[in-house]
């Protein structure tokens, strides 16, 4: 019987001293916003994009979790190091007209979402 206290006190021991605080790690994604127009299909230039964690956000355009970024010659923006296995609502915004879509979940590393504007 002593044997198995002492066995236990050491085991618990050993638990309570592995226990440390850890936080989850999250993993960095990069997401890469590609902006085309709607009926050529030809890159966008100079379209506002923004990144917002809700539909709602996005529509009413608050809480944005980015700065807004223009998209360069090839209709291309880059956003980086963004919360991994995240989902993110896309603004793209030329002029008056806006549109809105949601992207799948990011991975780690360098993600890819297109997106029509008129």
């Amino acid at each position: 019987m002593r044997y198995f206290i002492t066995i236990s006190s050491i085991t618990l021991l050993l638990s309570l001293l592995g226990c440390e605080n850890f936080e989850e790690v999250v993993p960095l994604a990069d997401l890469e916003v590609y902006v085309t127009g709607t009926f050529s299909g030809n890159p966008r230039e100079n379209i506002s994009v923004t990144l917002f964690l809700t539909k709602e956000d996005a529509e009413d355009e608050i809480n944005a979790i980015s700065n807004t970024q223009k998209t360069n010659i090839d209709g291309i923006t880059i956003f980086y190091e963004l919360d991994g296995n995240r989902r993110y609502w896309v603004r793209a915004a030329p002029f008056l007209t806006r549109t809105i879509r949601e992207t799948s979940s990011l991975r780690e590393g360098l993600n890819s979402f297109s997106i029509s504007v008129l």
